[in-house]
């Protein structure tokens, strides 16, 4: 990542490295946080708030030592994506990218300045990125930690804040299950998962135990990362919308167009039927950091090809099937290579000739 993105300094914490226990790397000069924090006195923070109170943004951007105003289409960050094999790659998101992203988030889950988001996700993750800037482009409160893992120091931060949004991974909300009080969840009025398949029977179970049904989201990071979420049930009277369904990952982003498409002639498919899941919207990358033959394969006029197996209900759900490399085309229609393996021995000749 380093040689990648030709950086030459990195700003991180001893702390970090050393729990880490990471050894540092030799093409960068390292700034520590807390030899800078050390190095802050009270005139300094005198004139800091000073200026937070009265410049204009412009003013903080000069004060802060920006040479130029920042447009939305600037470079906001590049974030690493691992992906299943092969070296990282760096997705650059913009400005535009990430703003549009959190207010079409917004738009859905209804999130205002009354809300605490507890932050326990990695900030070098895509989901931990646009938790941050989620909760602080409109005014929440975040109490964080940097250790979702510690899930007594998770419950103990949701019940002193009063925390009511829990964005997290279902891995974390398994540890919460059994470290967690249901009083220290008592306050949550939103749980939305992300980054893996949340299943039928630990959203029934966290139910079952802190007495709130946690919600499924869908995204990748060169989506800033969110593409569809599901949300809480709308009831009025003489009225009923419903947010999620089992099974899904509810519909897609405002502003974020989806479509299904077979894998070969890329020929748009009907709603109920499986195939390559394209996606198009504000939030797409600008595109991977050096490597335009990979952004070249990955974005066709404007749509973004994730790589994952989808269908969209009539009514607009959108469920994630499987990744497109575990599957193959026989007759016409995608098959599983699972389901491939459990009928091999009936028809080993047919089915291997298929999926070569």
């Amino acid at each position: 990542m380093i040689r990648q993105a030709e950086l030459s300094t990195i700003i991180s914490s001893r702390t970090f490295v050393e729990r880490a226990g990471l050894e540092l790397p030799e093409e960068a000069e390292f700034l520590w946080l807390e030899d800078i924090a050390a190095r802050i006195g009270t005139a300094a923070r005198i004139k800091s708030t000073v200026a937070l109170l009265f410049l204009t943004v412009r003013g903080l951007e000069r004060f802060c030592g920006a040479l130029q105003p920042v447009k939305a289409d600037d470079l906001a960050t590049i974030i690493f994506s691992s992906g299943s094999t092969g070296e990282p790659k760096g997705v650059m998101l913009s400005h535009y990218n990430v703003g549009a992203n959190v207010e079409a988030i917004t738009q859905v889950l209804g999130a205002d300045s009354n809300d605490r988001a507890l932050g326990i996700l990695p900030l070098f993750h895509s989901f931990g990125y646009m938790s941050f800037w989620f909760a602080a482009q409109k005014g929440l409160a975040m109490p964080m930690h940097p250790n979702p893992l510690e899930a007594p120091v998770v419950g103990e931060l949701a019940s002193r804040y009063n925390a009511t949004i829990l964005l997290a991974t279902p891995t974390f909300l398994q540890l919460y299950m059994r470290r967690c009080t249901p009083e220290q969840f008592g306050s949550l009025r939103l749980v939305l998962t992300g980054a893996e398949k949340l299943s039928t029977d630990l959203a029934l179970a966290f139910e079952d135990r802190f007495g709130i049904h946690p919600l499924e989201g869908y995204g990748c990071t060169e989506c800033s990362p969110v593409i569809a979420v599901s949300v809480p049930d709308f009831r009025a009277a003489g009225y009923f919308q419903s947010g999620f369904r089992r099974g899904f990952v509810g519909p897609p982003l405002p502003g974020v167009a989806a479509r299904i498409v077979d894998p070969d002639s890329f020929e748009p498919l009907p709603v109920e039927t499986p195939g390559m899941f394209l996606v198009k919207g504000p939030n797409i990358m600008a595109g991977y950091l050096g490597r335009e033959d990979l952004t070249r394969k990955a974005l066709r006029d404007g749509w973004y090809a994730t790589g994952d197996i989808a269908l969209i209900s009539e009514d607009g759900f959108l469920e994630i099937t499987d990744r497109l490399s575990r599957f193959s085309k026989i007759g016409g229609k995608m098959v599983p290579h699972g389901r491939i393996r459990r009928h091999s021995t009936k028809q080993p000749k047919c089915l291997k000739a298929s999926l070569q």
